[in-house]
């Protein structure tokens, strides 16, 4: 089944590819990607073939390109401002989607298309093998009034979300602080075995969405992929779901709402 949530939290979707760089040891920080002014120019061919021939550079002309490793400089859409987009970089492909969000299958075909495509381009630029260092794949959410969040963020965590983060040590006398309005930026990384050999990563903080005060929960995966980087994808999505699921109260499963079947509509 393939579906979305009636009132998903959901923000973004961001799938992300990166390669080899070479370092540069004179300038820390630096790197070059020796096929990405090739690659760049038969990309932005691959992509518009697939309808994403709008593009906007990130960066202002004549920025060298071995100071910004593993960062996107270019932006590929099928029409301004629209969604889903491509972003290019040296050592560095991103696929990226926000709501309205038809479901994983939608996404999938766009991402592995944009990853075909990124593929073909540095093959024609002379780079032979297809090498990643890692795959990424993030969920970012924001929690508002919608799903019960009432600004205290801490309580929200810890009620809707299974995560607490307190004070255990007495304060001293004449100190009054509000520890109900405690604002927490939570990282938390550990192994994963889906994918094999991947890590995963949960990070919450606050911040607003649709100009709203919201709890923001980010949920992670990444790793080297061993065989079809897109079914590696596959597979990190799924981790993301289920830990989701289960991170959710029955009270905030409730205001999310049901499932809502893409297949079916």
């Amino acid at each position: 089944m393939d579906f979305t949530y009636q009132q998903a939290p959901l923000v973004e979707v961001i799938a992300e590819a990166f390669w080899p760089l070479i370092q540069l040891s004179a300038i820390p920080g630096a790197a070059v990607d020796p096929f990405f002014p090739r690659a760049s120019v038969q990309f932005r061919e691959e992509v518009a073939a697939l309808g994403f021939s709008v593009v906007e550079s990130l960066v202002p002309p004549g920025v060298p390109m071995e100071m910004m490793p593993n960062q996107v400089v270019t932006r590929y859409r099928s029409r301004p401002e629209g969604w889903p987009l491509f972003q290019l970089g040296p050592g560095v492909f991103t696929a990226n989607m926000v709501p309205p969000y038809a479901g994983w299958g939608e996404f999938r075909s766009t991402l592995a298309a944009g990853y075909a495509a990124v593929t073909t381009a540095y093959q024609k630029a002379g780079r032979v093998d297809a090498e990643v260092d890692n795959l990424s794949l993030r969920y970012v959410n924001a929690f508002t009034a919608t799903h019960g969040f009432d600004g205290r963020q801490a309580t929200f965590l810890h009620e809707h979300l299974g995560l607490r983060v307190d004070v255990e040590r007495d304060l001293p006398d004449g100190v009054r602080i509000d520890w109900d309005m405690r604002e927490i930026h939570l990282s938390l990384h550990a192994p994963s075995t889906a994918p094999g050999g991947s890590r995963f990563t949960l990070m919450a903080s606050v911040g607003s969405h649709a100009n709203q005060p919201a709890c923001i929960l980010e949920l992670a995966i990444r790793g080297k992929p061993d065989g079809d980087p897109v079914a590696w994808f596959d597979q990190a999505r799924e981790a993301i779901r289920k830990t989701f699921e289960a991170l959710l109260s029955p009270a905030l499963q409730k205001l999310i709402g049901p499932k809502v079947d893409r297949a079916a509509r």
